[in-house]
């Protein structure tokens, strides 16, 4: 399927290909649906992480740290680190779901608003349509009318009698 906002719909006698704009629709929501559950993973294993976090700072607190080995230092750069990557996977989950549900409502926007200008154009059409065929309608309406008096004129039974 192409980029959102890149795709062309047929036109068809009402409108766009329904078939076409429903694809489209499967497409954005199935699209929308990956990203949901991306940002789930995404926040579970932010849990996940925390939850690591959460137990090695509790360790920590229960350990007595040993000057001569520098325990204390790495420990605490591993924290440092491990939360520094929790808040950029949390980040970068946020942002990607962003993007999706940002690029799903500018691509809704879009068929809503082209299919609002095709059915206006397409009732501009109509009424043009109707005006021509009621005016046609009334021209071949005035020329039965015409021949018919026509018609009545040479067909009349009084003009037999008197001759």
């Amino acid at each position: 399927m192409d980029e959102p906002g890149n795709e062309y719909f047929d036109t068809v006698l009402r409108g766009y290909a329904r078939e076409q704009v429903d694809e489209r629709l499967r497409f954005l929501g199935s699209e929308l649906t990956t990203a949901e559950q991306a940002l789930a993973s995404a926040r579970e294993r932010t849990a996940a992480l925390e939850g690591e976090l959460a137990e090695a700072r509790g360790e920590l607190g229960r350990r007595v740290p040993d000057p001569d080995v520098g325990f204390g230092d790495r420990v605490e750069k591993i924290l440092r680190l491990a939360e520094e990557e929790a808040g950029e996977i949390r980040q970068r989950a946020n942002d990607e779901a962003s993007s999706v549900v940002e690029r799903a409502r500018k691509d809704a926007e879009q068929l809503v608003s082209e299919a609002t200008t095709t059915a206006q154009q397409r009732t501009r059409d109509s009424e043009r349509e109707l005006e021509r065929l009621t005016a046609l309608r009334e021209e071949v309406q005035e020329r039965l009318r015409s021949t018919k008096n026509v018609l009545d004129e040479y067909f009349d039974p009084s003009w037999e009698e008197e001759g």
